[in-house]
């Protein structure tokens, strides 16, 4: 649910890559930190913050249910210098996505809906290809709904109201018949907070309100208005001053993104997920369950274990089971299960936070003397952060550099095309000068062009 300068982007965007976690060594009874990876994190978010003109981050992470390392850094908001603490509200965009379906679940709790209920008994007004459709679907972008947006992953709306965009939609042809694959799309939960609204009686961000977060003491989490609003997001500027970028999400798709949260909050909700407060394990395994489709195959976003439950990301690499969700190209919160760890990354930026987290985990996860990521994890990684030496010892350590790095990306990219998206022209003159082919495609088929 998020794009470079637009939010709402693709739930597949932020997925997880799992750096070598699977190769690594570590006694799971470990809690603290070593001293040299506290360092490793401490130099791997200020440099890239330092390199695409971050103003303000905060970052968890949590093993066994201690908070092990918080670091809170830079500015919440550049004209008022206003220090980032754990308290300040960062933009979710689509990680929204991951409490609406909690929600939902809270409706299934109390035997108001289920998870088969087709969505046609639930609203009125459907198209009739629509109504067939169940919750399930919706929750895991099974539907085969059209669209809302006119550019798939960016929040290019049709329409500003649900009223408007109802009749735009309402004849457009089903994307697949329901079940038979994945597609992120809005509608799906553009319709869920329908359904909540119907069933609750109150409009979703009041539910959710007072069914999660005042009910956990999530204080700092709201959706944000002109009286209550949550840090400012920017993008790069001219002359290295961060430029001021739009994040607005529309009240109909409040159930897609636009929550607001805090460092402090989203640790109360890891807390509160751990010791079983948010829903029964029976809900809580629905929501961080791949999702099958009707041939019976789990869905998969990329590769062969990046699925798709209720409302979160999933990522099945055996012994590292990991779920989660991440928007605005600024926000990610992921839960490594297996290895009972959580990592969250919260910044007012842009910059992916999926590969932040992933470099994170590898970092906590691996023991000592492992050698860390090998030549190609750090050629991708160089490539993201335009550090041009750091490119050419992985080059010459056999780093092929047409290699597609499908580690935080359903979509692919290539050195070259992770240079290019975080506007590091040395690195992409370097890149080209060893033979990077400019018009290689990802897996969606854009170029670095």
């Amino acid at each position: 649910m998020e794009h470079r300068n637009h939010p709402i982007r693709v739930a597949a965007r932020w997925l997880f890559v799992l750096v070598a976690i699977s190769a690594c060594r570590h006694e799971r009874n470990d809690i603290a930190l070593r001293p040299e990876q506290s360092q490793a994190i401490d130099v791997l978010l200020r440099k890239e913050m330092t390199g695409n003109q971050i103003p303000g981050m905060a970052v968890a992470v949590i093993r066994n249910g201690t908070l092990v390392k918080q670091l809170l850094l830079g500015v919440a908001n550049v004209d008022a210098r206003t220090p980032v603490t754990a308290s300040t509200p960062f933009q979710l965009a689509s990680t929204t996505k991951s409490f609406t379906a909690a929600g939902v679940l809270l409706l299934v709790r109390d035997q108001r809906l289920t998870l088969e209920d087709r969505i046609g008994t639930l609203l009125d007004g459907l198209p009739p290809a629509w109504r067939d459709v169940t919750v399930r679907q919706l929750l895991s972008h099974t539907s085969g709904l059209p669209d809302i947006v006119r550019t798939p992953g960016q929040l290019d709306l049709i329409a500003g109201t649900w009223e408007e965009a109802l009749p735009l939609v309402a004849h457009a042809p089903l994307q697949f018949a329901p079940g038979e694959k994945w597609a992120y799309t809005q509608t799906n939960y553009v319709l869920l907070a329908r359904i909540v609204e119907r069933l609750s009686g109150q409009p979703l961000e009041v539910f959710l309100h007072d069914r999660l977060f005042h009910a956990l003491g999530m204080n700092d989490t709201f959706y944000a208005t002109a009286a209550k609003p949550c840090a400012p997001n920017y993008t790069r500027g001219p002359a290295s001053t961060p430029a001021p970028r739009s994040l607005d999400f529309p009240p109909y798709v409040h159930a897609a993104g636009g929550l607001c949260s805090s460092l402090a909050d989203l640790v109360r909700w890891n807390t509160a997920l751990d010791a079983g407060r948010v829903l029964p394990p029976k809900l809580t395994n629905e929501l961080w369950t791949s999702t099958r489709l009707k041939d019976g195959s789990p869905v998969r976003i990329y590769g062969k274990t990046t699925g798709y439950g209720l409302g979160w990301v999933v990522d099945d690499t055996p012994g590292h089971k990991a779920v989660g969700h991440s928007g605005g190209n600024s926000t990610a919160y992921r839960r490594y299960l297996d290895d009972r760890m959580t990592v969250i990354v919260l910044h007012n930026g842009v910059l992916d936070p999926d590969g932040l987290i992933s470099s994170m985990a590898s970092i906590v996860l691996r023991a000592p003397g492992d050698a860390g990521p090998g030549a190609q994890e750090r050629l991708w990684d160089a490539a993201r952060g335009g550090d041009t030496a750091a490119i050419e010892r992985a080059l010459a350590d056999g780093a092929d550099i047409q290699a597609l790095d499908t580690r935080t990306s359903k979509n692919g990219r290539r050195a070259l095309n992770w240079a290019a998206a975080n506007d590091h022209p040395e690195a992409i003159r370097l890149l080209l000068a060893r033979g990077a082919a400019i018009d290689a495609t990802n897996n969606t088929g854009f170029t670095a062009l």
